[in-house]
């Protein structure tokens, strides 16, 4: 999830010519999340993921109230930003977070035409984030299945449809010699 975040939002921030590109994730989006993150890829200081400070989850709740919102310096903007563009990160009816490309230059053009074009990008790495979770999930289960089928002194075979081996345990080994 971290690899197909920092690569969204370096392509992201390039694409659109922003000087900082944010994914701010709720905590609820996180295993074992409590507070919001924030994975940053800022021109000027490169990429860092990190607890999300005060500005980015004002950006956060904005979004979650007004949906898809194009800012300016006069909209109470993190320090240095005078422009943002904010995107909600949805997938299957959950939401995780929201996207932030942010300018520091208030002459650079970053409104609605962009935003217009970052909220599908946005629900894309909803939905990648979305199937990351669940790979690891599944990852997780499927190695703890593992552990217990070669552990166990039971003899264990599985076979699939076509009566092929897919599963051949230690101990099965042990009692027929093979």
């Amino acid at each position: 999830a971290d690899d197909v975040t920092g690569a969204f939002l370096d392509l992201t921030r390039q694409a659109f010519n922003a000087d900082i590109a944010v994914a701010v994730l709720d905590p609820g989006a996180q295993p074992g999340g409590s507070v919001p993150t924030s994975v940053v890829d800022d021109r000027e200081h490169g990429y860092e993921r990190r607890p999300s400070d005060i500005g980015e989850q004002m950006l956060l709740l904005r979004s979650s109230q007004d949906g898809v919102v194009a800012l300016t310096d006069k909209d109470n903007l993190p320090k240095g930003w005078a422009r943002a563009v904010v995107a909600p990160l949805e997938a299957e009816g959950r939401r995780l977070g929201a996207v932030v490309l942010a300018t520091r230059d208030r002459h650079q053009q970053l409104g609605r035409r962009e935003l217009t074009l970052l909220t599908p990008l946005a629900s894309a790495l909803a939905v990648a984030l979305r199937g990351a979770a669940h790979v690891q999930r599944l990852t997780e289960e499927t190695s703890k299945l593992k552990a217990v089928v070669d552990q166990s002194s039971d003899g264990i075979l599985v076979l699939d449809g076509e009566g092929r081996v897919q599963l051949w345990s230690p101990a099965l080994e042990v009692l027929t010699g093979r």
